[in-house]
């Protein structure tokens, strides 16, 4: 009898100290590691993120089947002879680039492609074992060691012109010359009776205007060149009517 009450006792024991330690935790299942993918490459050679399903431009100078026009500039680049060869032609208006070695040789109508193809074939029959071309049209203005075309021009304003003359208005004022009252006139055109020995050249000079009385007559009719003005930004001509118009 003592010896079943002792075993009962040391079972109670025994399920309480289990009771009494912390329960066991769930297992956590492994977390896989997601990567981005990566993004591939199409067969047009443009970037595809996977992600967003979307391709990501090419950026390229000019298509590669635009054709070569007049007044185009064209980047062309010599590997095997660059000092000499390398750098910009600009397209003639006959459409033709004076190229070293080679003379005029006609591009107008010409891809990119296709001028390179007719420059090695031409480089490499009579002047290099090998010939490696490049063609780009109005590419970035870098200097790479050729021929660069003339400097855009510069843009220095332009005058207005009123009163007696055919085309009156606006006029821009042309570089590369020394742009006159008298060479205004012309170019707009002398009405019947205009009276160009009274012209009236207005400028602007700190904030107030200033008028200056040019005897056009004299400089047209009797070659007084001394006495034409030379116009500037913003200046205005007048040109009055005459009863009596000048003697022509």
């Amino acid at each position: 009898m003592r010896m079943m009450l002792l075993v009962s006792a040391l079972a109670l024991v025994a399920s309480q100290a289990v009771c009494a330690q912390d329960p066991p935790k769930a297992s956590e299942p492994a977390q896989k590691s997601e990567e981005s993918p990566s993004p591939a490459k199409t067969e047009e050679g443009k970037e595809e993120d996977k992600t967003s399903g979307q391709e990501k431009p090419v950026i390229t100078p000019k298509a590669a089947d635009a054709k070569i026009a007049i007044h185009d500039i064209l980047a062309i680049v010599v590997n095997e002879d660059g000092p000499n060869l390398t750098g910009y032609y600009r397209v003639a208006p006959n459409g033709v680039i004076a190229f070293k070695y080679a003379g005029n040789i006609p591009v107008e109508g010409l891809t990119a492609a296709e001028l390179a193809a007719q420059l090695k074939k031409v480089l490499e029959a009579d002047f290099l074992k090998k010939a490696t071309v490049a063609v780009e049209v109005n590419a970035p203005m870098v200097d790479k060691g050729g021929v660069l075309p003339p400097a855009p021009a510069q843009n220095l304003g332009t005058i207005w012109v009123m009163g007696q003359v055919n085309s009156k208005g606006q006029m821009a004022i042309p570089p590369n010359q020394e742009f006159t009252v008298s060479k205004a006139l012309i170019q707009a055109g002398i009405a019947n009776f205009a009276k160009i020995s009274k012209t009236k050249l207005v400028r602007l000079v700190n904030g107030k205007s200033q008028e200056i009385i040019v005897n056009v007559y004299d400089v047209i009719k009797r070659g007084k060149r001394e006495a034409d003005v030379p116009v500037q930004k913003d200046d205005w001509i007048i040109v009055p009517q005459g009863m009596f118009p000048d003697p022509s």
